[in-house]
């Protein structure tokens, strides 16, 4: 009986012992997720900077991984950041390093570059940090680049004759969907492209996006038609920005027209409230201030 009294004791203490060694086992320390990292270089509003070998640097504690991402524009515009992936336009940079520093050549002169920087590790993510930005050395590149990258196809030209009325821009045939671009940096005027009228007709051939452009010191209005934009008025673009995408076009009726699918697109060296697809006479085209885009953009 004692020894029967001795083992069931001896086993109590050999599970308490296992149990207690279990739970030193299994104990998980929690790793946070990284605090915002902290900017160093290049220096805020820092200017004279060179394009070669430009160093980004920063510090953050905890961190596993970075998110860089340098934009032409403050909104960061040209950056997509879905289901884990990220993504840059023509007018941003971005890339994942370990490291806490990254060097780069800049693609412009005179231009002001917008960055910001993303901690990473096993569980989560920071917030990006509030932004820096620099200017490159040198005169501003001038950049004027075509709003649609294909654009062999213009069945309509300006002062071609349609619709009873003379053409004020270009046609430029393209697909649903294709993403438009600035022409030069700019600032939008007005958007007429989110649905403001009573039929689908009338919104179609009435969606446009007017953009005051700066072309290298060259002030002219671009008149961007057919096409869906979320810019608001007072936005900021840069060059070769995407502004919007490609609707589909109508008929009288309302009805889908894809094989109709163009961008109209104009130049006025003056902002005009209306007629903005047509004038009344071919010299009117030439009075309101009408440009030919062919012969305009490179």
């Amino acid at each position: 009986m004692n020894q029967k009294l001795i083992s069931l004791n001896a086993v109590k203490t050999a599970l308490a012992r296992l149990a207690g060694l279990s739970l030193l086992a299994f104990s998980v320390s929690v790793v946070a997720a990284p605090p915002v990292p902290t900017l160093s270089t290049p220096y805020n509003g820092a200017t004279n900077v060179s394009q070669s070998n430009v160093r980004f640097s920063w510090y953050s504690s905890g961190a596993t991984s970075y998110r860089l991402v340098i934009s032409q524009n403050s909104s960061f515009s040209g950056f997509r950041d879905v289901n884990g992936s990220s993504t840059c336009d023509s007018t941003c940079f971005t890339i994942a390093t370990s490291s806490t520093s990254y060097t780069k050549n800049m693609d412009f002169s005179g231009q002001t570059y917008y960055w910001k920087v993303r901690a990473n590790n096993s569980t989560g993510a920071s917030s990006f940090s509030g932004y820096r930005y620099f200017t490159t050395a040198g005169t501003a590149t001038a950049q004027k680049v075509w709003p649609l990258t294909s654009h062999s196809n213009i069945p309509f030209g300006v002062g071609s004759y349609n619709f009873g009325s003379y053409h004020t821009g270009i046609d430029i045939m393209t697909t649903l969907n294709t993403p438009v671009y600035a022409m030069c940096k700019g600032t939008v005027m007005l958007n007429k492209t989110n649905n403001p009228y009573s039929t689908a007709y009338d919104n179609y051939w009435n969606s446009f996006l007017i953009i005051k452009h700066d072309c290298n010191g060259d002030i002219i209005y671009g008149y961007y038609g057919h096409l869906s934009s979320t810019l608001a008025t007072n936005s900021s673009v840069s060059a070769n920005q995407v502004i919007g995408s490609i609707r589909m076009a109508k008929t009288t009726t309302g009805a889908d027209y894809p094989g109709n699918n163009h961008l109209h697109f104009g130049l006025n060296k003056s902002y005009l409230s209306s007629g903005w697809g047509y004038a009344s006479s071919l010299s009117a085209v030439t009075s309101l201030g009408w440009v030919n885009p062919k012969t305009y953009l490179p």
